[in-house]
């Protein structure tokens, strides 16, 4: 990737960040754990509005441009987004301070 392709591309990178709004935060998914259904439902339907937008703007910006930089770090940032919030729903939660001293 030339300089100019890799500046042409982070455009779209901070679209694709901005995007991370449609996801629940972080914080959320790590403190939900594997047993929260209705958490991890929107958790899901987030990650998969964010990664099909990420999809159409990246491979559109990967046509107009000419080259395939802005869907590598594009959606690339996308697949690193969806999987740190996967990677945190799927952790066991600590134990409240009030169920520790019960």
């Amino acid at each position: 990737m030339s300089p100019g392709e890799v500046g042409g591309a982070l455009s779209v990178v901070g679209t694709i960040g901005a995007l991370g709004l449609f996801l629940p935060g972080i914080d959320k998914a790590w403190s939900a754990g594997p047993t929260d259904h209705d958490e991890l439902r929107r958790l899901r339907f987030g990650e998969g509005v964010y990664l099909g937008a990420a999809l159409v703007l990246t491979l559109a910006a990967s046509y107009a441009q000419g080259t395939p930089a802005p869907f590598v770090l594009g959606f690339g940032l996308a697949l690193a987004v969806v999987t740190a919030h996967e990677y945190a729903a799927r952790q066991q939660p600590a134990p409240s301070s009030a169920a520790a001293q019960g």
